[in-house]
């Protein structure tokens, strides 16, 4: 058998060494390339007006960014809700993502999460609920919802459920009505 595979193995080396010739390639007729004519662009007419590609933010969109600039988390959220699924996002992404707010709520939970205060914003609305409740038996309610993760999660110490507190932080992710969504800051602190 091994003197089969010896065979076998010079003979493909002997084929390759001596029966190979050298391969050019085939050269092929040369063709005719005909003469493409690029016509001229054309130029488009000045006009006075120019052009813009968004579109100018609505009334409406305009009330929820001052309402949003004035701090006062209901005012906002109600003006906020109240816009169409598109101008909502489009008044998040330009003005509200990332944005330092100062907010004001009442105190639903220090427990649920632990680096974290859960507000209510809704004020008027809490009925001593805590979030693991609202999020079962009150959906309706969630997007009112403010959590707040803290800088220093020492900060809660002393506080208590239904308190009224302010905290700043940084808007990281935005309530929904439809998807029932609640508002997430980040950085968040107590102002005092």
């Amino acid at each position: 058998m091994k003197k089969l595979f010896y065979i076998g193995a010079m003979s493909a080396f002997l084929l390759a060494a001596c029966g190979e010739e050298e391969v050019k390639p085939k050269e092929e007729a040369p063709t005719e390339e005909k003469e493409v004519k690029e016509e001229p662009a054309k130029e488009k007419p000045v006009t006075a007006q120019t052009e813009t590609t968004e579109a100018s933010p609505s009334e409406a969109q305009n009330a929820t960014i001052e309402a949003f600039k004035s701090n006062d988390f209901m005012k906002f959220a109600d003006a906020f809700y109240g816009l169409s699924a598109s101008e909502r996002s489009d008044v998040y992404r330009s003005t509200v993502e990332g944005a330092m707010v100062t907010w004001t709520g009442i105190i639903t939970d220090l427990e649920t999460v632990k680096d974290s205060i859960i507000v209510m914003g809704k004020t008027d609305a809490y009925n001593g609920a805590d979030w693991i409740t609202l999020e079962n038996d009150n959906a309706d309610l969630v997007p009112y919802v403010i959590i707040v993760e803290m800088n220093d999660p020492s900060v809660k110490t002393g506080l208590k459920k239904g308190d009224s507190i302010t905290l700043k932080g940084e808007v990281g992710a935005r309530g929904d009505m439809d998807m029932k969504f609640n508002w997430k800051l980040y950085k968040g602190e107590i102002v005092k």
